[in-house]
């Protein structure tokens, strides 16, 4: 994750350092298995949409505050 600390600045930094992320976390997830752990992911904090979602959703004819949007855009990432 090198170079994209504090934040990335480009789209494609973006998707790297998820992909990154992803993978540190398979990583740890498939550890504590072989160990024998039993693990579990929650959210930790409030669900937001990023700026350059909500910029992606306006563009799109739909408003980022509406609850039924904010469901279709975590109903997709399922």
């Amino acid at each position: 994750m090198r170079g994209k600390a504090p934040l990335p600045t480009t789209v494609e930094d973006c998707a790297e350092l998820f992909w990154l992320h992803g993978g540190d976390v398979a990583g740890t997830f498939a550890f504590a298995r072989r160990l024998g752990i039993k693990t579990c992911v929650s959210t930790q904090g409030p669900l937001s949409i990023p700026p350059l979602v909500q910029e992606r959703l306006r563009a799109a004819g739909k408003n980022p505050a509406d609850p039924a949007v904010v469901q279709e855009v975590y109903e997709e990432c399922s």
